[in-house]
């Protein structure tokens, strides 16, 4: 009986709002029409049980389902672009196989024609691959100084050989290099580019030495350094004093370091070269320009091979009087190949007009700086780490924060 009482005060109410509301449009009718022109107004009562008013507004379980179709639908459309960029991503992947002559990855013997150990060799191989490399850059001189360049600190790459020579002073580090000590030899260079106190001849000197005892890395490239400042300190000159003609000397110096560039590549080392590509592109910005075109032609170029293999057989016929081993620039191990390679593949990243500069010898690019397809292989890689491949993953973890806000 309670319930029934209720039900019928609900009812009533609702019958009371509904006449309210129809009084409230009437009186709104009637005072917005002129007394002229307006239309009769019908003052009969509608029966709210006979006409109840309905209000046009969806159901919230319409909107619900609508809404959750719409987020299913932007979600499916995310996900399928997700599995279309890892689609991609496998592409790229396989791209850098592909160049390198490799349909799908392949594990080598550490004896075969391998490339990227990280991808192409057993765990042990991998292992074998890193002590070897190390080994190798270590006996042809790739050691580094601490340097410190304003406020910023840089370890030298394996600084581990030559720390305890860096504190010593300069009589001291002498008396090494006098006794072919190839740390201080390699301090000493490393120092004079410091503005450490070091004098030119005693760099001179030490570089000498260390391209005897079979470096190819600081002594081969304070050679060609030399040899560069040099012809552009002529070229200074020439510009300054017209009467002078310089470019015999200048031409000189530029063929005995492009002959040491060639030795070094002879050795499978590319420091000589990158020390030349980078000077060139720096000198190439500055007032005095030196154009190589000027003074190195084609014709050069069997000259520039000459003077390279003089250096190999006089290095040699040096290293016998000190009763060291000739070099054999006809043999490499695995590791040297594979190094010179990774070498190669960079400069083409650092440099990619390189076989079209004016005054790189035509004959480096068939033979030194041959894009084989270990050095196609190793271009490609690095893009795909550097650039594709974050680009994509970045793009899928934007995506994928969208779906777990849903």
């Amino acid at each position: 009986m309670t319930q029934t009482f209720f039900y019928s005060i609900t009812k009533y109410r609702i019958h009371l709002l509904a006449l309210i509301l129809i009084g409230l449009a009437v009186v709104f009718n009637s005072a917005s029409s002129s007394s002229t022109d307006a239309k009769p107004i019908s003052t009969s009562v509608i029966s709210p049980v006979e006409q109840p008013v309905k209000l046009d507004i969806p159901k919230l379980q319409n909107l619900g389902k609508q809404s959750l179709n719409t987020i299913e639908s932007v979600d499916a459309q995310t996900q399928l672009r997700i599995t279309q960029l890892n689609t991609i991503l496998q592409k790229h992947y396989h791209n850098t196989l592909r160049v390198g002559g490799l349909d799908k990855p392949t594990t080598f013997d550490y004896y075969d024609d391998w490339c990227v150990s990280q991808e192409d060799l057993s765990e042990g191989d991998q292992y074998r691959a890193n002590q070897e490399r190390q080994e190798w850059l270590v006996e042809r001189g790739h050691i580094w100084l601490n340097e410190t360049v304003g406020n910023i600190h840089i370890k030298g790459i394996n600084n581990e050989y030559i720390a305890p020579y860096q504190e010593l002073d300069l009589d001291t580090l002498q008396e090494f290099a006098n006794d072919n000590d190839r740390m201080a030899l390699s301090t000493i260079i490393q120092k004079y580019h410091q503005d450490a106190g070091v004098t030119a001849s005693q760099a001179n000197d030490a570089a000498f030495r260390l391209i005897i005892l079979g470096e190819t890395a600081f002594g081969l490239e304070h050679v060609v350094s030399n040899n560069l400042n040099t012809a552009a300190k002529l070229a200074r000159e020439a510009s300054n004093n017209k009467a002078v003609n310089y470019d015999a000397r200048i031409k000189s110096h530029l063929l005995n370091a492009l002959s040491f560039v060639e030795y070094g590549l002879t050795r499978k080392d590319t420091k000589a070269l990158t020390t030349f590509l980078i000077w060139a592109r720096e000198f190439e910005s500055l007032k005095e320009k030196l154009k190589y075109s000027h003074y190195i032609s084609p014709d050069d170029f069997t000259q520039i091979q000459r003077k390279a293999a003089d250096h190999s057989l006089y290095i040699n016929a040096l290293r016998e009087e000190m009763l060291l081993p000739a070099i054999d620039i006809t043999e490499s191990s695995r590791i040297e190949q594979v190094q010179y390679d990774e070498h190669v593949a960079r400069l083409y990243r650092q440099f990619p007009n390189l076989l079209s500069l004016p005054w790189l010898m035509t004959h480096w690019q068939d033979s030194y700086l041959a894009q084989t397809p270990c050095v196609a292989r190793l271009v490609a890689r690095d893009k795909y780490l550097k650039e594709q491949r974050p680009n994509i993953l970045r793009e899928i973890a934007a995506l994928e924060k969208q779906l777990n806000r849903h």
